[in-house]
């Protein structure tokens, strides 16, 4: 909300917070009663950001009745408002769901590339439950490729962020994939004498 206010009747202040002179302002119709001024607010930015959010969700629910092409085209129109938003944890959670989101329509290597990068920048700026989220994506990715040893990989670093966090459903998921990278190791012991073999059946001459 900006914090720039103007008498009524006149055009409305910059907005100190504002990078750009082009971000357009509405009137948000509340009157305060002490001072009879109006509050105005940036549209540019907090618009960007609930349009952003909302092709999210709308991405994400289309992804689960099977949509997966209508939930791609949702998640990249998100990507592309959530940059103009500046936010970057909000960036960084879209670019996730465009990962799965290829990932759902076979475009591996796309939905790879941007998983990394989530899981990279999120690690630098300290975000942990992204970069959980994104470690979790990219083993799905990774498993789904036949990758077993670096899907348990990042399964094993999610579980670990999802344990300092205390994020229990986090890190019951992350266990879950890992059981299905790291399959339980067969029985290798030596069989017993006999064990095993063929009978052989008495034969009368």
């Amino acid at each position: 909300v900006c914090r720039s206010w103007t008498r009524r009747g006149r055009s409305c202040a910059p907005c100190p917070g504002a990078r750009r002179a082009s971000v357009s302002w509405n009137w948000c119709g509340s009157r305060s009663a002490a001072s009879n001024k109006w509050n105005c607010f940036c549209s540019g930015r907090v618009g960007s950001t609930l349009k952003a959010t909302a092709l999210t969700v709308r991405a994400l629910a289309r992804l689960t009745v099977g949509a997966h092409r209508r939930g791609l085209v949702d998640s990249r129109a998100a990507v592309q408002m959530a940059g103009s938003s500046g936010n970057h944890y909000l960036t960084l959670d879209v670019l996730t769901a465009l990962a799965m989101a290829e990932w759902s329509t076979g475009e591996l290597d796309s939905a790879a590339l941007h998983a990394e990068q989530v899981a990279t920048r999120a690690g630098e700026a300290g975000y942990q439950q992204l970069e959980g989220q994104a470690l979790i994506t990219l083993a799905t990715i990774r498993l789904s490729r036949g990758s077993a040893s670096e899907a348990a990989e990042h399964g094993s670093r999610a579980v670990a962020i999802y344990r300092r966090t205390g994020d229990h459903l986090g890190q019951a998921r992350a266990i879950h994939l890992l059981s299905q990278a790291s399959p339980p190791a067969r029985q290798t012991q030596e069989p017993r004498a006999g064990a095993g073999s063929p009978r052989r059946l008495a034969t009368v001459d």
